[in-house]
């Protein structure tokens, strides 16, 4: 994905320098617009849904671009020395990132090792605790909180009251895992599948204490609390006692008592399961700018500002979403600037320790600015969409089209990363270029 991105997007670029255009107004030029989603491509892929015009609107203004291009000419025409050195360049990059992607694409592309669907067991002891178990398990993404949230809110219990087990796989039901942006269309789809079933059991389980039809009872959150309520607020005549409301632990002590009769078909205690295959793949869309300082003689580029604007649908877990785009962005530079597998002639290993081989550094990494918009795909649970990968997949081409815009190069070839080295060799070869 990142480098298709760079090629896409270099493309991109470099159609706006020929045509004489700025690069923004050749994204806008080709966008699909909202009305015309969902939208199928030749190929085969749906763009589910989004707002790409508006979401590129809302970087450019956080930026604010314009004053980002100012300030490039005024320092394109300074004075000597130093200082003329110096130039400004701006990225633009835009990403669409299938996630979230279901049995069916996996089976056309031949991957019959992937199952593609996720699970989540959903369990209320005889006390009212709540257990989560999903198969999707943490790669330091924030799962647990983001699925205690996800639980929670669907049971009305306090998110902090919900235990989730992840990674287990003695304990935990059988999935996919986590990769490819998924586990929260994945793995929070199953959850909020099994929330769905529990809230039924336990609308059986208030019917059969009423001696009601289930009909008579919903589901229904009271002063932040989840539980069942009769439909008219008060017991039919004839029909049961006891107050008009049932809360979670109430009804979790009802389904594991002996002296409750449930009704055919309703299995004793509060335990359900719940596969989810995704109907489609929601696609998440991100806009990114960089601007990149570089220095035509030494070859030393410096990322002074970066904003992204993220569309991952309905958001889950705010600070998890803000740390893993930042995350990204950060490899994404590092991606662009400074990791390289080096071998000599010989075939020896050049960059096998952290002494030789270059990762961002505080230094090399300024503060990323995150605009959100939230478009709910049709296909998913809640409109969930992943977003786990839009930072590491447009990063690199934003810094690349800045470095080339600093310089005012054409390359037909960009190879990574762009070392001081390469970058010299970029500013030398469009110095000798004939002018047109």
């Amino acid at each position: 994905f990142p480098l298709g991105t760079l090629v896409i997007e270099g493309l991109m670029s470099r159609i706006a320098r020929a045509a004489g255009l700025d690069p923004a107004e050749v994204r806008r030029r080709n966008f699909l617009r909202p009305e015309e989603l969902p939208h199928q491509s030749p190929g085969g892929a749906v763009y589910d849904s989004g707002d790409y015009p508006a979401l590129l609107e809302s970087a450019l203004e956080r930026a604010p671009y314009a004053g980002w291009r100012d300030e490039q000419r005024r320092l394109a025409a300074g004075g000597a020395g130093a200082r003329a050195r110096r130039r400004l360049g701006i990225g633009v990059s835009f990403v669409v990132e299938s996630t979230g992607m279901n049995r069916l694409i996996y089976r056309k592309r031949g991957m019959a090792h992937v199952p593609a669907f996720d699970s989540a067991v959903l369990r209320i002891d005889p006390e009212g605790g709540v257990e989560a178990f999903v198969s999707t398990p943490s790669q330091g993404q924030s799962h647990a909180a983001s699925f205690r949230r996800l639980a929670g809110g669907a049971l009305g219990v306090p998110e902090e009251a919900v235990r989730v087990v992840l990674g287990d796989t003695a304990v935990t039901p059988y999935g996919s895992g986590t990769f490819a942006s998924r586990s929260m269309v994945s793995g929070g789809g199953a959850v909020l599948l099994a929330a769905a079933k529990m809230r039924e059991k336990l609308r059986a389980v208030a019917a059969a204490r009423w001696e009601a039809d289930p009909e008579e009872v919903r589901f229904a959150v009271r002063d932040g609390a989840g539980g069942v309520e009769r439909v008219d607020g008060a017991a039919p005549p004839g029909k049961g006692d006891g107050p008009a409301w049932l809360g979670i632990a109430e009804l979790a002590h009802l389904a594991h008592a002996p002296f409750l009769p449930l009704p055919a078909g309703v299995e004793p205690g509060l335990e359900v399961h719940a596969a989810y295959d995704p109907p489609g793949a929601p696609v998440s869309c991100a806009a990114h700018l960089a601007l990149v300082e570089v220095d035509r003689l030494t070859g030393g580029a410096r990322v002074l500002r970066y904003v992204v604007a993220e569309d991952c649908g309905p958001i889950v877990n705010p600070a998890a979403v803000d740390g893993q785009i930042r995350g990204a962005v950060a490899q994404g530079i590092g991606c662009a600037l400074l990791e390289s597998v080096d071998y000599d002639e010989g075939g020896q290993h050049r960059s096998a320790t952290l002494m030789d081989y270059l990762v961002p550094s505080v230094g090399d990494v300024p503060d990323i600015e995150i605009v959100h918009m939230e478009t709910p795909s049709p296909f998913t649970e809640s409109g969930i969409k992943g977003m786990g990968e839009s930072g590491i997949i447009g990063a690199p081409a934003a810094v690349v089209n800045a470095v080339v815009d600093a310089l005012g190069a054409d390359p037909a070839e960009i190879e990574l990363p762009l070392t001081p080295e390469r970058i010299v060799a970029l500013a030398g070869a469009t110095a000798a270029r004939p002018a047109s």
